[in-house]
């Protein structure tokens, strides 16, 4: 299986032709004050199984990493690859709500199929002054 595509955005669709949609994909969060709390996160992937691999099943899971590797959050589920196709192009959408984040610094998204990393993107959390009013 290889994936194709990871990040993180403000929102994800898909359509019901099947294509992806991505608003807002971002590498920074800035926060006034920490904890800094975020209101949704979407990660969003995108896989390809070969041929040989329909009709499996796979393990997958998605971990949110702190800047020391601490896990955040984590979710895990099972993908299962339609039979009787050639490569098959696999969408998925995790959102994730409701987010505090204790420390500045880079954080990562890390994509594990059955237990082993395959991809991983990174953001940086910042705390940044408030602009004074002029």
């Amino acid at each position: 299986m290889i994936v194709e595509l990871l990040a993180v955005a403000d929102h994800a669709s898909v359509t019901k032709e099947d294509k992806l949609n991505i608003l807002g994909i971002f590498s920074e969060i800035n926060a006034t004050e920490l904890p800094a709390r975020h209101l949704i996160m979407a990660v969003v992937f995108q896989v390809i199984a070969s041929a040989n691999e329909t009709g499996t099943t796979h393990e997958m899971s998605i971990a949110l990493l702190d800047p020391d590797g601490v896990e955040l959050q984590a979710v895990n589920g099972e993908v299962e690859i339609p039979s009787g196709l050639s490569d098959v192009r696999l969408n998925g959408i995790i959102n994730l709500s409701g987010l505090v984040f204790e420390k500045e610094g880079r954080h990562e998204v890390a994509l594990l199929i059955h237990g082993e990393r395959a991809r991983s993107v990174s953001f940086i959390v910042h705390k940044i002054r408030p602009k004074a009013n002029a």
